[in-house]
């Protein structure tokens, strides 16, 4: 929520609460300044963290390039520096300095700067998740989602395996059903379910490479 008020006098207030900023479907928030003139600069700190919560340790992200810095109403983007496009190395900072205008009466509320890519994104969307092993099949509850994400991000999924893995058994591959395919597994290829109540096994599942709809199916052998 925002509110444009009237001025009092000469005075122009444009209080920012908060500076959200929007990219690839995610949206981060810093705080927020106040000027008194309707043109303003704000100096944005960056950095490239794309993916770096879903990958497994030691291995680098993507590099990306940044198109364009856009503000959405009642704001505008003027001019940006460094000039655009710049790309960012994955896990590298950079500060962006924005020269911005806002609505001419005073203001109170959040901007939103939404940074885009050249980066083609496919549309993935889960109808159902269903774990194999042997003759034994479990459909996991509550697996049904949508999403967007790069081609050929890595994805990772936390998996209870125990209504599929018996106590003391071994598993030697993990598979899954295209146009997916398993980047890694945790624990690492072959292990022993050494827990009789609670087995974890988390999975690092590569994207594909154009949009997807239908079920899932990872095995277990």
């Amino acid at each position: 929520m925002f509110s444009i008020f009237k001025k009092k006098g000469n005075k122009h207030t444009l209080r920012i609460t908060n500076l959200n900023i929007k990219m690839g479907g995610e949206t981060h928030g810093i705080k927020g300044s106040e000027f008194d003139t309707s043109t303003f600069k704000l100096s944005v700190p960056f950095q490239n963290k794309v993916g770096s919560g879903l990958l497994p340790d030691g291995v680098r992200g993507q590099d990306i390039r940044i198109t364009s810095i856009v503000a959405e109403q009642p704001f505008q983007v003027i001019d940006v520096k460094p000039k655009l496009p710049v790309s960012v190395a994955y896990l590298s900072k950079m500060v962006f300095d924005i020269t911005a205008k806002g609505p001419e009466g005073n203001y109170e509320g959040p901007m939103y700067l939404k940074f885009d890519t050249d980066e083609e994104g496919v549309v993935v969307n889960v109808e159902k998740i269903t774990l194999k092993n042997g003759s034994k099949s479990y459909e996991l509850e509550n697996s049904t989602e949508s999403m967007k994400v790069r081609k050929g991000q890595i994805l990772r999924r936390d998996l209870q395996a125990y209504k599929i893995l018996s106590y003391g058994s071994e598993v030697k591959s993990v598979g899954i059903s295209t146009p997916f395919s398993i980047y890694e597994v945790q624990p690492k290829l072959p292990f022993r379910v050494d827990v009789k109540d609670s087995y974890m096994i988390r999975l690092y599942i590569k994207a594909p490479e154009f949009s997807y709809s239908g079920p899932i199916e990872i095995s277990f052998d």
